[in-house]
Parts: C-alpha cells; structure tokens; sequence
C-alpha cells in the first residue's frame, strides 16, 4: 500500500496499521492530519483541500456541516508520533537493489531519505547520452554516462559543478578578452584553435607593463605640477622689489630649462616605444590587433610621463615645501643637509613612495599620501607639529606612537581607522623621536570631506575639533572637548557629535539643522551661515563674521556682540549687550 501524498513510499505491513489513523477520505494512513472540529473526524490536510477543491464547497464529507478552515486543529501528540513510526521503505530503492538491501525507516524520516540518500533525480546530460548516444571528445572521458543514471540532490549538485559535460563554462584565457562561452565537452576543442591561449603570457606581461606605466604616470604628473607650481611662484615674485631680479631670472631660466630637458626625454622615449613595437613580430592578424591597441595607451602615458629628477638646486630657493614620489633616490641624508639652510618647513610624501621615510630635523608639517611604506617613519627632531594623511592612506596608526610634538592631526578619505593603544609590534607606523619616546597629546584635530570610518577613535587629548563634510553616522566626541567647528557642507545631526562640556561654538555654512546644547556659552555664525537659528539663554558671547542671514530673536542675557561684514540692521541686539568691531578688544575686555 502506497500514500497518496508520497506515491514512491510502500508501508511494511498495511494491514496492521489501526485504522483509526486511517483519513476520512483516501482511507491511507493521515499525512499532515487535521482534526475537524464538529465530528473530530481527522482527515489530510492536502485530501481535505483537493475534497473542496472538487466540490466547491466547505462542508465536511463526513458530517457534511459546513467547515471553517481556521477552525481545524492537529490531532494529539499521540497519533502524530504514530503515524511518524511507522515503518515504509522507498518504491524507487526497492526498483533499483535486491529486497535483502532495502531499507526500512520510520515515516518521519522519508522526507531526509529523498533529500539525501535516494537517488531519484537524473542528469540531463545523461538522458541525452542515454536517448541520443551524445558524442565525447576523444579524450574526454563520463563517468556516469551509462553506468549511473540516478543521484542523491546532493550529488547531482557536484556532478553539475564537476563533471557534466552540458553545464556553460569559459575559456581559460577569458582574462585577456577571449569570449567564448560553451558545454564543457567543446572546452578542449575550442582551447586547442584559441588565438588568446598561444597568446596569453604575451598579453599578461603586456598588461603588467601597462600598470606599472600609469603608475608611474601617476607620480611623475605630481612632480611636473610641482615644478610648474615653482615657476608661477618665481613669476610673482618677479615684480617684488626686495628680491634681487637678476637672481629671480636665473631661477626661473633654471627651471624652464628642466621642463625642457623633461620634454626631450619624452619626446626620446616616445621615439623608443615606437621602433620597438615596429620590431615586432605578429604571428596572428587578432596579436597584431590587440598589440596595436596597447602600443596606444603606451603613447598616451608616455605623451604625459616624465622621469623625477633628484635636483638639490630646487631645494635652495625659497619655496616652503618639497613634495617625494616613487622616483625619489632615498639619500635622506643629503636631502637634509640641503634643508638645514632653506625655508622648507613642510615634507609632502605622494601616491606610490616607497622607501624608508625619516624626516629631517627642520620639517614641521608631514603630508602623507597612498604610500608604500618600507620600515617605519622616524623623526629626529623636536619640530614636526602637524601631521596630514590624505585620500587612500592606509598607514594604520597608533596615537600613542606619534612624537610628543605633534598637536595638530588632519584626517582626509583614508582608508585604515587609527587605534589606541596597541604594541608597537602591530602598527604599521611608528613615528618615534628616540627610545625615550612619550606619548604624543594631540590638541587639535580636524575630520575632513569624505571621511567614512565608522567607530573612529577620537583621543580624550583633544580639546579643538573640526567636522567637514564626513560620511559616518555619528562622532564620539571626548568629555574634556571645549571648542567645536563644524565646517561648510556638515550634515549630520549636531546632537551626534555634541558633548556636554563644549563652551566654544563655530558654525560655518553648515547644511543640519541647528541644536545648540546648553554648555555653550560663546557662540561663532561664520562665512556662508544661513540657518534659521534658536540661540538659548546660556550663550553669553555672540560673534557674526560675514553671515547670509539676519540673526533673530538674540536673547537679552548675551552680553558681547561682535560684527564682523555684518550686512542687516542692529535692531535685533539687545540695548544691555556692547557692540565690538575688534575681536581682539572683546577678548581682552572681560
């Protein structure tokens, strides 16, 4: 006897089966019984909807009362944990293994017996091999074309993965553009006349090569802009009387004549690139169609491209800051000796520098960039103050390793949070002073356009903070912060970055609604503010620099007023509060 819900299951002995666990309607035992509620007949659920179904009404056959769904309930414990032990054993395993083989197992476990050991699902490949005699490649081989025609789910899913001859896959060589597509039994055919294969290591180091270029690009593009950055400068101070002009000429007669020297050498290189590829051989009409489009973006990089020079001659005039790419020689030792002598205050390491970094003693300002870093950074001096790490920086930094001098941190679109505290072992920068090292107290930090870390760490160090137009969702501002700047193009909600302890308050052209906690005691509206405002009775000092709006509804406890290119009429100033068109006069009036 099989079950009408599950025709590929025989029931071991069906004549002692108590015919109370017998449906109402198939008369099978029940499979997902329910009990109606008027006669407590109990039925399937499946042949109680297909009764319904066919007579288009809802009455029960038994008692023909009408039936509402939501009414029928599942029989007790007991019958269910009947029907789940009684014994069956699988119609498709009985077909396929001699009867002293098959197995018998307890209905609830049949569902488990399908999904995983009864292999009753068949593999269109082997239909179509069976039916149709499909033709292999020589020297591919099925292993289940004739022998096994039936798999457990699970092992129709790795023989789709693996083996089946029929599943989509894609040339080997689809990095280098081949778009072939086809059954896998067609792989080695098409492999076997595929031009992108013979050519493929031909094509990857020409790619690699091309990568290397634009990099190289990159950072030479930096350097040019840096040297025609020094000619305009030599341009102005031409007009200036206190520099002699004879000097100014030579220098800017210098640095034309670098520029010039630089486009020579790429004029040289583009000649090179071209014989080269003219030398090559072609052995295929689709290798001369594709070699002939990267000797084009070799041009293109070359038109812009430059070798850097390791000039120590630009160091001497009177520039403020030197900017190192990837071509930097490393002699940090003759840099700084050239700079002991010079104006130069600020370091600036561009995309790509590679080497060891060790600031000289005379630089103030670090800017750092997408380096590559190789060892630490140190610095021997007492000077570096102000610490920038720009766009794509990676560098993860520890705050208690940077040098006792640094106070001012400038956070850009980097891409690795900073921590606190972690052995030095683990930083991937260590800036140090000397083996007596402590820790650096960083006093002003400014968060700048783009920023995205989430859960950033601010140190409880800071006591001046600046917000531009971030992308996290909140800042954790420190309990000792007492001064906040919140620049043009902040969006976030002011009440996400307020702490309890702020006194001093900048606002610019801020893009969030105003909330102005009540520690604030002096407020500053500065260039571009245009937001309508509430200024709250604990604010004593009121300072208006250059400001869109007209501020309204100043309370009568503020008792500074400063005006800077203030444009509105003064009638909203409280009479009791005094007026100051110098800031330095309010500041030392207290």
């Amino acid at each position: 006897m099989s079950s009408s819900n599950y025709p590929s299951i025989v029931y071991k002995e069906p004549n002692e089966i108590d015919k109370e666990l017998g449906c109402s309607i198939c008369f099978l035992p029940l499979f997902e019984p329910v009990v109606e509620p008027h006669c407590r007949r109990m039925f399937c659920q499946k042949c109680l909807n297909d009764y319904f179904n066919t007579f288009k009404k809802s009455n029960c056959p038994s008692c023909q009362v009408y039936v509402n769904i939501d009414k029928l309930s599942i029989p007790p414990k007991v019958i269910t944990n009947k029907l789940d032990d009684l014994l069956v054993y699988c119609s498709i395993c009985k077909d396929k293994y001699p009867e002293n083989e098959i197995e018998y197992m307890c209905r609830s476990k049949i569902n488990n017996h399908f999904e995983l050991e009864c292999k009753t699902n068949e593999c269109e490949c082997q239909i179509i091999s069976s039916s149709s005699k499909l033709t292999l490649s020589p020297d591919t081989t099925h292993s289940n074309t004739i022998s096994k025609l039936y798999y457990t789910k699970k092992e129709l899913e790795h023989h789709k993965a693996t083996e089946c001859l029929l599943i989509i896959v894609e040339c080997s060589s689809n990095d280098v553009s081949c778009t072939w597509k086809g059954p896998l039994k067609d792989k080695n055919q098409h492999e076997s006349s595929c031009n992108y294969v013979s050519l493929k290591p031909h094509l990857l180091a020409l790619n690699s090569k091309i990568s290397q270029l634009e990099l190289e690009k990159k950072n030479q593009i930096s350097y040019q802009n840096f040297l025609e950055n020094q000619i305009n400068q030599l341009e102005s101070k031409l007009s200036y009387p206190i520099s002699p002009q004879k000097y100014l000429y030579d220098r800017f007669d210098n640095y034309q004549q670098q520029l010039s020297h630089y486009h020579q050498q790429q004029q040289q290189q583009q000649q090179q690139q071209q014989q080269q590829q003219q030398q090559q051989q072609q052995p295929h009409m689709l290798q001369n169609h594709h070699q002939q489009q990267n000797c084009e973006i070799l041009f293109m990089l070359n038109q812009n491209s430059f070798k850097y020079v390791n000039g120590l001659e630009i160091i001497k005039s009177k520039t403020k800051s030197i900017s190192l790419g990837n071509d930097f020689n490393g002699n940090w030792s003759m840099l700084n000796e050239w700079l002991i002598n010079t104006e130069v205050d600020t370091l600036i390491l561009l995309d790509g520098f590679k080497h060891e970094i060790h600031v000289p003693i005379s630089i103030k300002t670090l800017h750092i960039g997408n380096i590559v870093l190789s060892g630490s950074i140190t610095t021997y001096g007492g000077f570096l103050t102000e610490l920038h790490l720009h766009d794509g920086c990676s560098l993860k930094l520890d705050y208690h390793l940077l040098p006792k001098t640094v106070s001012i941190l400038h956070l850009y679109k980097i891409t690795q949070s900073l921590s606190r505290p972690v052995s030095s072992g683990a930083s991937l920068l260590s800036l140090y002073e000397n083996k007596n090292q402590v820790t650096s107290k960083i006093s002003i930090l400014h968060i700048h356009d783009g920023f995205s870390l989430e859960g950033f760490p601010i140190p409880n160090s800071i006591r001046e903070l600046h917000l531009y137009d971030i992308k996290v969702q909140s800042i954790q501002t420190p309990i000792n912060l007492l001064e906040l700047f919140l620049h043009d193009g902040f969006c976030l909600p002011m009440e996400r970055v307020f702490s309890k302890n702020i006194k001093d308050l900048h606002l610019f052209d801020i893009r969030s609604p105003v909330s102005i906690g009540s520690s604030v005691r002096n407020l500053f509206l500065r260039d571009g503010f245009n937001q309508h405002i509430i200024i709250p009775s604990t604010v004593k000092w009121l300072c208006l620099f250059n400001t869109r709006r007209q501020i309204v509804n100043i309370p009568n406890t503020i008792k500074k007023v400063y005006l800077q290119n203030y444009r509105f009429p003064y009638n909203n100033i409280p009479s009791g509060a005094i007026v100051y068109k110098d800031y330095n006069s309010m500041i030392n009036n207290k």
